[in-house]
């Protein structure tokens, strides 16, 4: 992949992309006007069940949304949507399952010109709701969100498909860019803006359940960046991931410890 084949505005990520370390790192990447964050996993076993979670906060720290795939799929008319829960997991048929032409089993998108100037951060997190048996692998991956309006004529793209063959907001779209070749994992077809593999990095996701992949934030410049955390977590018994999405989006010296959180049952998914 070279710069001529890729939107300008993606160009800078370019050589980010030729070090595969830096999907590991954790200091911030700046990002581009919209990102889709897609969550897959592959086991033998049906009715394994992720859930994909993103919450909007203000600076304070106070929750203006959140999108969940079967609880609240689109917040800010569209700004931040979310395809819809994948209960079944990928050993069900064609027909029950809600992946993506990349495989994705749920992913969120976000168009950040949409999203109120109140707002200051998205916290992404997953819970591994249910699994009767181990998972083989789990991943998340962080892309540009491709659009008519931002992809040059010479681009090859990726089409961005929502679970019922349709576009979904921001419309019209598309994910990554490059081949649809396959490899390995894909990596080498994609520009990856962050990337999660819970099992060979983050083995104890399993019996935690509970996954902080990152804080999305707006800058001092007005533009949004990725802050990397990736820190497993545990599932509250009443509250689900809620504590621990409220914690990241506020610096840890002025999060105090609360006696109940909004939203009562938010992120549980059982």
């Amino acid at each position: 992949m070279n710069s001529g084949s890729v939107p300008p505005a993606l160009v800078p990520y370019l050589g980010l992309q030729e070090n595969k370390a830096y999907l590991t790192n954790n200091y911030p990447i700046p990002l581009p006007d919209a990102v889709t964050i897609g969550l897959g996993w592959d086991s033998e076993q049906p009715n394994v069940n992720l859930d994909l979670l993103a919450s909007v906060f203000d600076a304070q720290g106070k929750s203006l949304g959140y999108v969940h795939g079967s609880q609240n799929p689109r917040i800010f008319n569209g700004g931040v949507s979310h395809s819809g829960d994948d209960i079944a997991g990928s050993a069900a048929s064609a027909d029950n399952a809600l992946t993506t032409v990349l495989g994705d089993n749920e992913h969120v998108t976000i168009d950040f010109r949409m999203i109120p100037h109140e707002a200051a951060s998205i916290i992404v997190g997953i819970i591994l709701v249910s699994a009767q048996s181990g998972i083989k692998s789990t991943y998340l991956n962080i892309l540009p969100l491709l659009r008519s309006d931002n992809v040059a004529s010479n681009a090859t793209e990726v089409e961005y498909d929502s679970d019922e063959g349709e576009e979904a907001a921001p419309a019209p779209g598309s994910r990554g860019i490059g081949s649809t070749s396959s490899t390995d994992d894909g990596d080498d077809e994609l520009i990856l803006l962050y990337k999660a593999k819970l099992e060979q990095q983050h083995p104890d996701f399993l019996n935690s359940r509970g996954f902080i992949a990152a804080k999305i934030e707006r800058n001092q410049q007005g533009g949004w960046q990725l802050q990397p955390i990736r820190q497993v977590v545990n599932i509250d018994a009443n509250y689900g991931l809620w504590p621990s999405l409220e914690y990241y989006a506020r610096p840890p010296p002025q999060y105090q410890q609360q006696q109940g959180y909004p939203q009562q049952g938010y992120g549980q998914g059982y």
